[in-house]
């Protein structure tokens, strides 16, 4: 009995001692583990992402830790193959829903381009900005802002934060020498993506002009209203002016093209999505649907210039298999590849995931696509002005069927963006994630 009691009282020493010590290692361990932040959480879900998704995915160095990185963007940035991937980013998902879903963003709802003598022209504007009903349009000059003239330096400082309620006073000179000053606030800007459309009859032909500055979901309600009075109007030659589209939804950019293809193209391949070597299955082949309002075209002319990217590239390149497609002006920017959304909290981050080609298997053009006709965009004059350059060889090869050159001592000038009118410029991605091809 003595001895079953004291193997019983050595077995509950071990066992408390046991406890103890564990106990005690516990409470060290815990005061050197620190509890796992969203950023480290962030940036070890944007590593499985990249590694998984990304198109050039075999390009991530093999000894990178991504315990070295204290947030996604720095990340992102070590892993991204700079030979080619100018493109991939992160944001917010508000700031992504509010310009692709909604179509807005805050300022004052126009886009600048500035030349060699510092002239800040209005390239274009959009309906909603403030300064719109007050008259101002392309080709004005900005010369102040609150008395300050101007210049590539301090144009961004000058016209401060994209906040609801920042006013300044802009002062321009309009086409005929005129001055004029306004005191205006940013405000939340709806993005009309249509910047202009006409019909222009010439030789016995209807010409319809479309300028079209991006691909966002409101932009599909704008090209039914475009096209249906195209058709009214029984257009029978096409001019796309993508010269400041910098691309968006593949969806739309099908919806577009699918407007333009002579009917024979129904159900013709627009693009192929092609995904790295680990995604395979999720390669797909978009296809044209042609609208109520469809053109049935042989031939269509696309204004373009180095600001034309990505889903603007892949109208032009995938409607080269079914119809003749001309470029009028300057080599695009040369974006071949596009991006699939991955949500993460608050974060959205955006890789470029696949390439595309058109129904030749064509694309890859990090070149850009080149021009058929060379023309310098001419920024001083306003939309379907025959004194543009690029409207007029457009119009020229239309009715004439061939190109011709025009003088353009604007052409040294080399125009320039002081700032992007939004972060998502040279965006392409699909509205809908691909799902596996079932087996």
């Amino acid at each position: 009995m003595v001895r079953r009691t004291n193997i019983l009282i050595f077995v509950l020493v071990v066992l408390f001692t046991t406890l103890f010590s564990c106990r005690k290692e516990m409470d060290i361990f815990s005061d050197v583990i620190e509890p796992v932040s969203e950023q480290e959480l962030a940036v070890e879900e944007l590593y499985n992402i990249m590694t998984e998704n990304y198109f050039w995915y075999k390009y991530i160095p093999a000894d990178l830790d991504y315990d070295d990185y204290g947030n996604p963007e720095e990340l992102l940035e070590a892993i991204r193959y700079k030979s080619l991937d100018k493109w991939s980013f992160i944001t917010t998902q508000s700031e992504f829903n509010q310009y692709f879903v909604e179509g807005t963003y805050v300022g004052f709802g126009l886009q600048f381009l500035y030349d060699s003598y510092n002239n800040f022209y209005v390239a274009f504007i959009f309906n909603d900005s403030p300064l719109y009903p007050l008259g101002v349009r392309r080709g004005w000059i900005l010369k102040n802002i609150d008395g300050i003239p101007v210049t590539a330096e301090n144009f961004v400082l000058l016209m401060g934060e994209d906040v609801e309620g920042v006013t300044k006073t802009l002062s321009f000179v309009d086409g005929l020498q005129a001055s004029h000053s306004f005191s205006v606030s940013k405000k939340k800007i709806f993005m009309n993506t249509v910047l202009h459309s006409s019909v222009y009859n010439a030789s016995g032909k209807n010409i319809g002009y479309l300028v079209l500055e991006s691909f966002i979901a409101p932009t599909q309600q704008e090209l039914d209203a475009v096209f249906t009075t195209f058709k009214l109007a029984g257009v029978n030659e096409l001019i796309i002016d993508l010269r400041y589209n910098g691309g968006g939804r593949t969806d739309i950019a099908n919806f577009l093209a699918s407007y333009a293809v002579p009917v024979s193209a129904s159900n013709a391949v627009f693009a192929k999505y092609i995904f790295n070597d680990k995604l395979s299955q999720n390669n797909f082949d978009d296809r044209f649907t042609l609208m109520a309002n469809n053109l049935n075209l042989n031939k269509v002319v696309v204004i373009a210039s180095p600001l034309t990217a990505s889903a603007s590239e892949i109208v032009i390149n995938g409607l080269k298999p079914y119809m003749t497609v001309k470029v009028v002006g300057m080599p695009t920017h040369g974006k071949p590849v596009g991006m699939i959304t991955f949500d993460y909290k608050e974060y959205v981050f955006v890789p470029i995931v696949f390439e595309v080609l058109n129904g030749w298997s064509q694309g890859r053009y990090f070149s850009g696509i080149m021009p058929d006709s060379w023309q310098y965009d001419d920024v001083r004059y306003d939309w379907a002005s025959v004194n543009d350059p690029c409207y007029a060889a457009a119009l020229n090869y239309l009715t004439t069927g061939s190109f011709k050159s025009y003088t353009q001592p604007y052409q040294d000038l080399h125009l320039k963006s002081p700032a992007p009118l939004h972060r998502f410029s040279n965006s392409l991605w699909l509205a809908k994630k691909p799902q596996p091809l079932s087996e």
